[in-house]
């Protein structure tokens, strides 16, 4: 099995892409690590990629921001992936919520607002 590895990995406390979602507040400034399949990326400028739990076919994501700090391989979409750095929570504008939605087939509720989502801001990624 070839690996991918970007960016920087250390000893990061591994978390469940489930149980982070469940309660990002909890993680919040937090620097973790996550393990899963790559359901989506950006392809434009690879600049992202979503990660869902292992075998998890509930459509939940963590959005795992890559860049500056790295870019996501070219077709990494339906590989595993493991990923580390820091948990925020930001605002997703409505405009980019549309995007997501019908560019990468992410769910994102669609709302006149701004609404709140946890994201990894990465600092490092394995692909395999």
């Amino acid at each position: 099995m070839v690996v991918t590895q970007v960016g920087t990995i250390t000893d990061a406390p591994e978390v469940p892409v489930a149980k982070l979602l469940a309660d990002p507040e909890a993680y919040r400034g937090k620097r973790v690590r996550v393990t899963g399949n790559v359901a989506a990326m950006c392809h434009h400028r690879r600049a992202w990629f979503a990660i869902t739990g292992k075998g998890d076919k509930s459509g939940r994501h963590l959005r795992v921001l890559t860049a500056p700090a790295f870019l996501v391989p070219p077709r990494s979409v339906g590989k595993s992936a493991r990923a580390e750095g820091t948990v925020e929570i930001i605002a997703v504008d409505p405009a980019m919520a549309r995007h997501l939605a019908d560019s990468h087939k992410l769910h994102y509720p669609q709302r006149e607002r701004p609404i709140k989502r946890v994201v990894l801001r990465a600092s490092g990624a394995e692909f395999s």
